[in-house]
């Protein structure tokens, strides 16, 4: 049949698009998130970094041991607590903590504070975005920031090449024992030593208790026998608990189980103070907090605040010095305002830090160097020590000296850094800067350093001053690098943007054309961009291209990228030849550019695109969106007065005012993005029995409901009733039972041993295998929704029996009628739409499989909407008009209100299932559905899912707009509407990305890129892939394809 070979043509044509888009963002991802330029270098034992000639003298420190200091600790204990909040350790009024589950768990911390507080420190430890567990380590280890793209490989870590604290502990002959989350072993795969590493796996969020018990055991730090802390072979140990993390994941911060969790940590960190001696350093920290629904991934304050413990059995410090460090860190919290601050005011007067001071003042407490990359600053507390220094004031042995030389090899080694960088990467915006500011900085501390050195005669306060200047430095380059730390590429970035605003005008003018030609012109259009797309990669390849680029480019871009930008810039030459030589004339009735709703649309779709140029548009997109619904929900409403027919006329009124209905329902449910607070009340975690109740009740109304909305076309025939009254009624009773049984599980029921557990996951994979296998199994054995009736002869004929050609034998009484012909397309395409419904709504927590549910109803009122407003034209001449359209209505039927409508939808869907545009909404659990650890396959398919569920679906179900109520006739042009609809929906997609990228690109330096604007870059990036993928692969190329040929093998008829 012709119209299946022009499909194809257009499926090609949409996937030539699609590569466009891949194209296009690959390009302006790879000049706006690279990954940080990485020196290789590392610092070396021997070598101290250049110009540090004072040292401490043998007389000083007979015992000397270390590189470049010092060393003051032979061994160290590192416990890292995984999302150890700021505020679950400090101690608070017993009147606040009352009822509050994670406040005042730690007393033992509390203890040794008030008892021991020489040896004792607590610390705010202030993470930098993006606060996942592998950046974090990556940071606590090189003492460098991370960028924002390392964020996705959060799930698969690689081994860091860059100069770090492992290398340097395994590089000077320390023993190093490790157990705990096993993402330190792909990090460090060749420090650590197998026979003392212990890894345990790390992603499965629902299991509070392995990875810590199993710690517990090997460590045994109650036990004096059998204790691995007791052990004399090793010299480093780490531990790395999540327990604390996955509870915050599973229930929030502030839930009885976390109680339990914090507190089997206090006794762990209490027995472990009990084994240590006086040469081993233990250090208790967190490497990111949690919000309050107990996620992270972004920069919100509860996010970014961790907590260090540093305890010793030997003093630090006496507390009369370290009150002289106040003043200087005042000092510079003046200096540095809008930078993180020395002390908090949280909970009391505390010590904040950056985590990264942890890398330089761990190096110098072991005697290790400073990791060459580093960015931190010692922390002054520990290096309030009297040693004699060479040079001519060797008597003057305050330990404020001492600090003073820390801090001074702390700055040269950073400065060594940055005039490597500005060596190696000439082109770093980092270094243009290194040149000039940062050495007058340096150089200013040096000749104050040098001042008081050669002299007899310095004051204390002249050393007070100096190490001020070489803080200030310090601060200054690490305030700098926070700035510009991602080099974006420029043209890289252009070309990606360059690529994506020519798709969308490729888009556009293919709309434009005459509807009788936008089908066979896909399959001329094809030839043309392969062509040139093959003239662009071979232009790459030979240099051509290179070279006629250079001015842009300037040979700043990668073989791989040239090729790639060659083959979409030649598609789309191609394109445009093609379109020239069929001449530029297009049919401006193909858009409706007379009618209100048309213009509706547009000015829908302007201000949407123009809204990601603000952060607080951004910021309160859902809000935006739900405006735009209501406001063509009211124009729905007041076009039902239209409609002369009483009976048409209530029923565009009915469904009107649950499409309202439904959007303010779907509006409700949300969470809240940081930024929205406090005028957001997040309401998609409700409570447990609350949202479950919910969820059951979908069981028995959804199948009810999908009954009701087939009867109105008569279409609930032949396998309908088996699909939807067994299979999908049995596939949403399993999945509330798995919920039910996850709530059981995490309520703590001594019945999930095992068994248990096992028949929650079979229960899940059932209803998967029911969406997946079993009703693809029964809809393409016989997909159309057909059945042959006997009516009698003297009754009206129903609307569906009234086939053209009919050559069924009639009686006199009786004759045969063809029930649901005239919602063939429909009703077959429909039941489809609902196997996708119930796919996306098993991968959703309880309330979001609620909203996919109402989005179901929600995409069944709007087609009853749509197909009204079909008709209100003829209605308007003859009410009594049945409501079979005429030809020419069914091409050009559809228009842009409708699919502007459908993808609006989707993005409120989006909002309503839990989720925003930001890290820590990602509903990383949803991985765990229906299995108990990591699948590299399953668990990223699953996550997919669960977040672009409601583009999943909306695009899955746009077809419809088409299909509904649309009977077979020869030489019906449906087949051209559905392509018009289809690139209108990818249009507005590929419009609303182009313009996340734009602004993202625009405001790269703007304040909020990270939080805002960014995020919503990549969300609208990831939207527009699935959208495509899904549309030309299961909407089009599986699901339309197969109904379309079965109607017209069926009927006989041509469909164009």
């Amino acid at each position: 049949m012709a119209f299946q070979k022009n499909h194809r043509f257009f499926i090609m044509f949409l996937s030539w698009l699609f590569f466009l888009h891949l194209g296009g963002l690959y390009l302006f991802t790879r000049g706006f998130l690279l990954t940080r330029l990485v020196l290789s270098n590392r610092s070396v034992c021997s070598v101290k970094p250049k110009g540090m000639t004072a040292v401490v003298t043998k007389e000083a420190w007979p015992a000397f041991s270390g590189c470049w200091h010092p060393s003051q600790f032979k061994k160290a204990v590192i416990i890292v607590i995984d999302a150890l909040r700021f505020d679950f350790t400090v101690p608070h009024p017993e009147k606040e903590a009352v009822g509050v589950h994670y406040q005042n768990k730690f007393p033992f911390i509390n203890e040794l504070l008030q008892y021991e507080p020489r040896n004792t420190l607590l610390f705010q430890f202030v993470a930098d975005a993006p606060t996942t567990t592998l950046q974090r380590l990556k940071a606590l280890t090189t003492g460098t920031l991370p960028t924002f793209i390392d964020a996705g490989s959060n799930f698969a870590g690689s081994a860091i090449n860059e100069d770090n604290l492992i290398y340097q502990l395994s590089n000077s002959g320390f023993r190093i024992a490790f157990m705990g989350d096993d993402t330190w072993v792909s990090l460090f795969p060749e420090q650590l030593d197998t026979n003392f590493t212990f890894a345990f796996p790390s992603f499965n969020v629902k299991d509070l208790h392995s990875v810590d018990n199993g710690i517990l055991q090997l460590l045994n730090p109650g036990s004096r026998e059998n204790s691995f802390l007791r052990e004399q072979n090793w010299d480093v140990l780490i531990a790395h608990f999540l327990g604390v993390d996955h509870c915050g994941h599973c229930y929030g911060p502030d839930h009885p189980a976390m109680a339990a969790k914090l507190a089997q940590m206090n006794q762990m960190i209490h027995n472990v103070v009990d084994s240590l001696d006086a040469d081993t350093l233990l250090l208790v920290m967190g490497d990111h907090g949690m919000d309050s629904k107990g996620n992270h991934g972004g920069d919100s304050r509860d996010e970014l605040e961790s907590a260090l413990l540093m305890y010793s059995k030997r003093e630090f410090f006496d507390l009369k010095v370290r009150d002289m460090l106040n003043p200087i860190l005042q000092y510079l919290d003046t200096k540095f305002s809008e930078d993180l601050s020395s002390f908090t005011g949280k909970y009391g007067k505390w010590r904040s830090i950056s985590q990264i001071d942890i890398v330089p003042t761990l190096a110098l407490l072991l005697g290790l160097p400073i990791p060459f990359n580093n960015l931190g600053t010692v922390i002054p507390e520990f290096f309030l020590r009297s040693y004699n220094f060479e040079g001519k004031n060797q008597n003057f042995n305050h330990p404020l000296k001492t600090l003073l030389e820390t801090i001074r090899l702390n700055a040269h080694q950073v400065y060594q850094y940055v005039v490597e960088y500005s060596v190696q990467f000439p082109r770093a915006e980092l270094s243009k800067e290194a040149l000039h500011t940062y050495h007058d900085l340096f150089q200013l501390a040096e000749s104050q350093y040098n001042s008081i050195n050669n002299s007899s005669n310095g004051s204390l306060e002249d050393i007070k001053d100096t190490i001020k200047l070489y803080m200030i430095f310090l601060r200054t380059i690490l305030a700098t690098c926070r700035r510009i730390w991602a080099q974006f590429d420029f043209p890289l970035m252009f070309a990606g943007i360059f690529i994506l605003t020519l798709s969308c005008l490729c888009i556009i003018l293919h709309i434009l054309r005459s509807s009788s030609s936008l089908i066979i012109l896909s399959r001329e259009v094809f030839s043309h961009v392969l062509t040139g797309s093959a003239f662009g990669v071979l232009f790459a390849r030979l240099g051509i291209l290179n070279i006629l680029l250079y001015p842009l480019f300037q040979n700043s871009i990668s073989s791989l990228d040239l090729v790639i930008f060659g083959a979409a810039s030649g598609s789309i030459t191609g394109f445009f030849i093609h379109y020239v030589q069929r001449g530029l004339f297009f049919s401006v009735k193909a858009f409706h550019l007379i009618t209100l709703e048309t213009l509706l649309a547009i000015f829908f779709q302007i201000l949407h695109v123009l809204s990601f140029a603000s952060n607080s548009y951004t910021v309160y997109e859902d809000r935006i969106t739900v405006g735009f619904l209501q406001t063509y929900g009211i124009l729905a409403f007041l076009k039902g007065f239209k409609i002369l027919d009483l009976k048409l006329r209530q029923r565009q009124l009915f469904f009107t005012i649950g499409f309202l209905f439904l959007t303010r329902i779907a509006a409700y449910s949300t969470v809240c993005r940081e930024e929205q607070m406090p005028d957001c009340n997040p309401t998609f975690y409700l409570s447990s029995p609350t949202a479950l109740i919910i969820l059951v009740s979908t069981g028995p109304i959804m199948p009810f409901l999908i009954r009701r909305f087939l009867n109105i076309s008569r279409s609930y025939n032949v396998f309908p009733p088996l699909w939807v009254e067994v299979f999908l009624r049995a596939g949403l009773i399993l999945c509330s039972a798995y919920w039910l049984l996850d709530n059981s599980d995490d309520q703590g029921s001594t019945s999930f041993t095992g068994f248990g557990k096992w028949v929650k996951n079979f229960v899940i994979r059932l209803a998967f295998g029911i969406a997946i296998f079993v009703g693809n199994f029964v809809w393409w054995s016989n997909p159309l929704c057909l059945n042959i009736q006997m009516i009698n002869d003297d009754q009206p004929t129903p609307r569906s029996s009234n086939t053209p050609g009919d050559k069924s034998k009639q009686e006199t009484s009786q004759k045969m009628a063809l029930i649901g012909y005239e919602n063939a397309f429909g009703a077959s395409y429909f039941i489809y739409v609902t196997m996708v419904y119930l796919l996306v709504a098993l991968a959703q927590k309880p309330i979001g499989g609620v909203m996919i549910s109402l989005a179901l109803c929600q995409i069944m009122v709007l087609l009853e909407i749509v197909d009204l407003n079909r008709n209100i034209p003829a209605v308007k001449q003859d009410s009594k008009i049945n409501c079979e359209r005429k030809e020419d209505e069914s091409t050009e039927g559809q228009n842009l209100l409708d699919v502007t409508v459908f993808l609006l939808l989707a993005t409120l869907y989006f909002f309503s299932t839990g989720h925003q545009a930001t890290l820590q909404s990602i509903q990383w659990s949803a991985g765990f559905i229906g299995i108990n650890d990591t699948s590299f396959i399953i668990s990223p398919l699953l996550i997919v899912i669960n977040t672009f569920g409601s583009q999943i679906l909306f695009t899955a179900a746009l077809p419809s707009l088409v299909f509904w109520k649309t009977s077979p006739r020869d030489n019906v042009s449906i087949h051209y509407s559905l392509a018009r609809v289809s690139l209108l929906y990818i249009f507005y997609n590929t419009l609303l990305t182009t313009s996340a990228v734009f602004w993202a690109g625009w405001f790269r330096r703007h304040l909020m890129v990270w939080k805002v604007f960014a995020p919503r870059f990549m969300l609208a990036a990831l939207t527009l892939i699935i959208i495509d993928f899904v549309m030309i692969f299961c909407a089009l190329g599986y699901a339309s394809a197969k109904v379309l040929v079965a109607v017209s093998e069926t009927f006989k008829v041509s469909l164009g």
